[in-house]
C-alpha cells in the first residue's frame, strides 16, 4: 500500500499488521480500532484522521504530515516509533519520558537484584566439589537460612529463572520507549550510547543468566535427576535468551556485517555452552581427604570418577548410586545402604563395610584388598573378577554372590553364610572358610591351596576340577559334595567317612591312603588302601 490514497476510506478494524503504507494519504480516514502493530507509516498524510482505539505498537511512525497528538492519544500508541517526531508531541514526549524514566529505575534495581544473586550462586557453585557437598548446607543471602545441597541445585537455577524472567519483563516495556532522546533518559549504563556500556548491558541481559545455568548443570550432574534437568534447562533458556537478543538488538543493526558477526556469536555460545557443559559434567569430582559425608542420602547419584580417600560414609543411603571407577581408598561405608549400589571397578583399598547392606550391588573386577566387610550383606552381589586379598568377611552374607574368577587370597570368611555362591575359578589360596555355609556353593576349578575348610558346611557343592592342596578339611561336611576331577592330594585332616558321602569318579586325585574303587551301576565310591599288613592306613 505504498503511496497508496486511501482519502476518506473506511478502514474500522482493518488488519494491517506490518503492512507497508510509506507515503499513503489517510487523511480523514477512519482508522478506529484497526491492527497497524509493526506497520511502515512513514511519510504518510493523516489530517483529520481518526485514531481511537488504533493499535499502533512498534509501528514506525516517522514524518507524518499533519499529526494531530491529541488523535494519537485516542490510540495506542505505547511503542510507537516516533524518533525526531517526539518533539512535535509535547505531551506524548512526556508520557515516553515518565515511563521510560519508571522502566529505567525498575531495571537497574532488579538488575543489581540478577547481578547479586548470580555472584552469590557463582561463588557458591565455585566450591561445589567440596565444601558445600560436603557440608550439606548453603546460607541464603539476607534470609540467613541454611538448605541442603541438593535442594539448593534444584531450587537454584529455578528462583535465576524468575529473576530473569521478571527482569526481562522489563526491558521489554523499556523497548517500547527506546525513541525518547538521548538527553532525555536517565544516565544509566543501559541507556548510555557507547560501546562499552552496551556490551556491558548485553552481557548481563542476556548471556549472564545462560552461563549461571550451565554453572549449574557442571555442579549437579552428580544428583539423580537434578542434573540432566539443569542441563537441558540450561540449553533451552541460553536458546531462549539467544533468540530475545537477535529480536532486541541483532535483528535492529543497521550493517548486516554486524549481523553476521553477531549472530555467529550466538551459535557459537551455544555450541560452547553446549560442548564445555557436557565437558565438565565428565569430569570427575574430587573431595578433601576423610570429608565427612555421614548419615547422607545419596540415592541414585551418579558420584561416577568421584575422588574422595578416607571419606565416612557411615550410615549413608547409597541404594543405586554409580560409583563406577571411583577412588576411595580407606573410605567407612560402616552400616551404609548400597543395595544395587554400582561400584564397578572402584578402588577400594582398605575400605570398611562392617554391617553394609550390599545386595545386589555390583563390585565387578573391583579392589578391594584388605577390605573390612564384617558382617556385611552381599547377597547376589556381582563380584566377577574382584579383588579381595586379605578381606575380611566374617560372619558376612554372601548368598547367591557370584564371585567368578574372584581373588580371594589370604581372606577371612569364617562363619560366612556363601549358600549357592559362585565361586568357579576362584583364587582361594590361604583362604579361611572355617565353620562357613558353603553349601550348593559352585568352586569348580578353584584354587583352595592351603586354605581352611575345617567345620564347613559343604553339603552338595561342586568342586568339580578344583585343587585342594594343603587343605585343611577337618570336620568338614561333604554330603553329596561332587569331588569329580578334584585335587585332593596333601589334603589335611580328610577322612573316609567323608569322603563316603562325597560324589567322586575316576578322576578324583586321593591321597595315597585313599582309592576310588568302581561298584555297581557304575558309580564309584573310595576305599582304603590296605597296608602289607592288612591294617587300615588312614583315619576313619
Amino acid at each position: 500500500l505504498k503511496k497508496a490514497n486511501l482519502k476518506e476510506a473506511n478502514l474500522k478494524k482493518a488488519r494491517l499488521k506490518g503492512a507497508n503504507l510509506q507515503g499513503a494519504i489517510l487523511s480523514q480516514a477512519a482508522l478506529n480500532a484497526a491492527n497497524f502493530v509493526e506497520a511502515d507509516l512513514t511519510g504518510t498524510e493523516m489530517e483529520g484522521t481518526h485514531l481511537v482505539g488504533t493499535n499502533l505498537y512498534a509501528a514506525t511512525c516517522y514524518d507524518i504530515s499533519s499529526l494531530d497528538e491529541y488523535e494519537i492519544i485516542k490510540a495506542k500508541y505505547l511503542g510507537a516509533k516516533f524518533k525526531e517526531q517526539l518533539y512535535h508531541l509535547p505531551i506524548i514526549k512526556e508520557i515516553y519520558k515518565k515511563n521510560h524514566g519508571e522502566c529505567s529505575k525498575d531495571i537497574r534495581r532488579i538488575g543489581l537484584g540478577l547481578l547479586s544473586y548470580s555472584f552469590f550462586c557463582f561463588l557458591t557453585l565455585g566450591q561445589a566439589g567440596t565444601k558445600i557437598l560436603v557440608d550439606n548446607a548453603v546460607t541464603i543471602p539476607f534470609a540467613n537460612v541454611d538448605i541442603d545441597f541438593e535442594t539448593f541445585m534444584a531450587v537454584g537455577p529455578l528462583v535465576l529463572v524468575l529473576i530473569a524472567g521478571y527482569f526481562h519483563l522489563f526491558i521489554h516495556e523499556l523497548i517500547k520507549y527506546e525513541d525518547l532522546p538521548q538527553v532525555e533518559k536517565l544516565p544509566f549504563a543501559f541507556n548510555l550510547e557507547n560501546q562499552f556500556s552496551n556490551s556491558l548491558s548485553t552481557l548481563i541481559f542476556y548471556f549472564l543468566t545462560p552461563f549461571i545455568l550451565f554453572v549449574f548443570a557442571v555442579k549437579s550432574r552428580s544428583l539423580p535427576w537434578t542434573g540432566d534437568v539443569s542441563f537441558l534447562m540450561s540449553i533451552i533458556f541460553a536458546t531462549v535468551f539467544m533468540g530475545l537478543y537477535w529480536t532486541q538488538r541483532i535483528d535492529k543493526m543497521g550493517s548486516k556485517l554486524k549481523r553476521y558477526f553477531h549472530t555467529g556469536f550466538i551459535c557459537f555460545f551455544i555450541v560452547m555452552g553446549y560442548g564445555g557443559t557436557d565437558y565438565f559434567m565428565k569430569n570427575e569430582l574430587v573431595l578433601e581427604d576423610n570429608a565427612e559425608l555421614m548419615n547422607r542420602n545419596f540415592k541414585e547419584w551418579d558420584l561416577k570418577s568421584l575422588s574422595a580417600k578416607g571419606a565416612k560414609f557411615n550410615n549413608s543411603s547409597l541404594q543405586k548410586t554409580n560409583l563406577t571407577k571411583a577412588f576411595l581408598i580407606k573410605a567407612d561405608f560402616t552400616e551404609a545402604y548400597l543395595n544395587q549400589a554400582n561400584l564397578e571397578n572402584v578402588e577400594l583399598l582398605e575400605a570398611i563395610f562392617n554391617k553394609a547392606k550390599l545386595v545386589k550391588a555390583n563390585l565387578f573386577l573391583a579392589k578391594l584388598p584388605g577390605a573390612k566387610l564384617l558382617e556385611a550383606d552381599l547377597t547376589r552381589a556381582n563380584l566377577v573378577g574382584t579383588i579381595l586379598r586379605g578381606a575380611d568377611f566374617m560372619d558376612g552374607d554372601l548368598k547367591y554372590a557370584n564371585l567368578d574368577q574372584a581373588d580371594l587370597k589370604g581372606a577371612n570368611l569364617i562363619g560366612a553364610n556363601l549358600f549357592r555362591a559362585n565361586l568357579r575359578d576362584s583364587i582361594l589360596t590361604d583362604t579361611d572358610f572355617t565353620n562357613a555355609d558353603l553349601k550348593e556353593a559352585n568352586l569348580e576349578d578353584a584354587h583352595i591351596n592351603g586354605s581352611s575348610l575345617k567345620g564347613a558346611d559343604l553339603t552338595r557343592a561342586n568342586l568339580t576340577g578344583a585343587n585342594l592342596f594343603r587343605t585343611n578339611l577337618d570336620e568338614a561336611e561333604l554330603d553329596a559334595a561332587y569331588l569329580n576331577g578334584a585335587d585332593l592330594r596333601n589334603t589335611k585332616n580328610l577322612t573316609l567317612n567323608q569322603l563316603r558321602v562325597a560324589i567322586v569318579d575316576e578322576s578324583t586325585k586321593l591321597p595315597s591312603q585313599f582309592k576310588v574303587v568302581k561298584v555297581f551301576d557304575g558309580k564309584w565310591r573310595v576305599e582304603e588302601v590296605k597296608s602289607e599288613s592288612g591294617a587300615s592306613s588312614s583315619p576313619k
